[in-house]
């Protein structure tokens, strides 16, 4: 896909974008430069470097979205894998606030012995083939943890998980 030897190793993400760039039509990511926010870029072993984006709408994370880049000891780019949805077009605007989100969730989590609102955080959730502007409520209580996702328009719950995922 690309052949990274002449570029310098800070500037590869850079380059890396405009390959997607160069190939919407593949990847169907429109604007990688806005729409894709490099996470890491992890060395191994066999010279092979791996570069980790998070995907992003509107400047919001799609949870669980992610792009990796795959580099070869040869500086070659060698493969592109990870799941991710196509360029997106939902609202990025909340109508219910954060604080609500927050206390929907320890309700419904109270059973569950969750007690406490670790963090809380704006996200596109996946939902079938299409994604949810959503609260992420991380929750906790004693020893536990759950997640809950909470729709940014009507307060349903969209999803809870327990964070240990046995």
């Amino acid at each position: 896909l690309a052949d990274l030897s002449n570029i310098q190793n800070d500037k590869r993400p850079q380059v890396l974008t405009q390959v997607l760039k160069e190939n919407v039509q593949l990847f169907k990511i429109a604007d990688p430069d806005k729409e894709l926010r490099l996470l890491r870029a992890d060395g191994d072993d066999l010279g092979f470097t791996h570069y980790r984006y998070e995907r992003l709408h509107r400047e919001v994370p799609v949870y669980g979205d992610e792009l990796i880049l795959h580099v070869n000891d040869k500086s070659q780019v060698y493969q592109v894998n990870g799941n991710y949805h196509a360029s997106l077009t939902a609202a990025a605007a909340p109508s219910l606030a954060a604080g609500k989100a927050g206390t929907w969730a320890l309700e419904q989590g109270a059973v569950k012995g969750m007690s406490k609102i670790e963090e809380t955080a704006l996200v596109f959730y996946p939902v079938r083939e299409d994604v949810r502007l959503a609260w992420h409520v991380a929750l906790s209580g004693g020893m536990d943890q759950w997640d809950y996702f909470i729709d940014a328009a009507t307060g349903d719950v969209l999803f809870d998980q327990d964070r240990r995922r046995f």
